[in-house]
Parts: C-alpha cells; structure tokens; sequence
C-alpha cells in the first residue's frame, strides 16, 4: 500500500468536496438574495397596482341603452 499516494487522493478529494460546498452556498445565497428582491419588487408593484384603482369603477351597469 502506498500510503503517501493514498493520502494524496483523498486530499484531493476531500478539496474537491469542499470546493463543491462552497460553490453550493455561493449559489443558495445569490437564490435568496434574488428571491427577496423579487419579494420587494412585487410588493411595490401591488402598492402601486392598489394605489391607482378606482373602486367607483364597475360598480353600476347601465342596462337602459
């Protein structure tokens, strides 16, 4: 058994394992990030959506034409 070689390989693997973690949470939290972005852009979307609607609009139908 070559055991320098066997420790090499499995640096190299536990490296690999956490390069990968660390690619992982760098992804989770830019996919939070833009989730709460998209949350604040919605929400001043309906404030402006609520914001200029006429609710005597509708309301009554005239039906003598």
């Amino acid at each position: 058994m070559d055991i320098p070689a066997v420790s090499m390989s499995m640096n190299q693997i536990r490296l690999k394992q956490e390069v990968g973690m660390s690619v992982a949470k760098m992804v989770l939290d830019s996919v939070k990030a833009e989730g709460a972005d998209l949350l604040k852009m919605m929400e001043v979307n309906m404030e402006i959506i609520e914001g200029g609607l006429n609710t005597n609009v509708g309301g009554n139908i005239d039906i003598y034409a």
